[in-house]
């Protein structure tokens, strides 16, 4: 799991569209995101084992949003940041 959340952290990182984040998210936290199933597999784990299972996958699901949201963050104000010399009006000087 450890390596599959790497992937999709770089994934996120590196996005270069909302879609690519987006995507990336999908496969960690989507209906069959292996964070998803992860979670469903917890009734399989052992008691004594299943609480620390499922704060390791809780940390996991909260690096994966987090990084989206981040990504996200920073896709919008680079897009905004694109148009902002278009969208200025000069004015007279007096």
């Amino acid at each position: 799991m450890a390596d599959q959340l790497d992937d999709v952290i770089s994934r996120i990182r590196g996005a270069r569209t909302a879609d690519d984040v987006q995507a990336a998210k999908h496969d960690a936290l989507g209906k069959s995101g292996f964070l998803s199933l992860a979670k469903k597999g917890l009734r399989e784990v052992a008691p004594e084992e299943r609480a620390a299972a499922g704060e390791r996958i809780n940390a996991a699901t909260k690096r994966v949003s987090d990084a989206a949201e981040a990504a996200l963050a920073g896709l919008a104000t680079s897009e905004r940041a694109k148009h902002l010399p278009a969208d200025r009006i000069a004015l007279p000087q007096r």
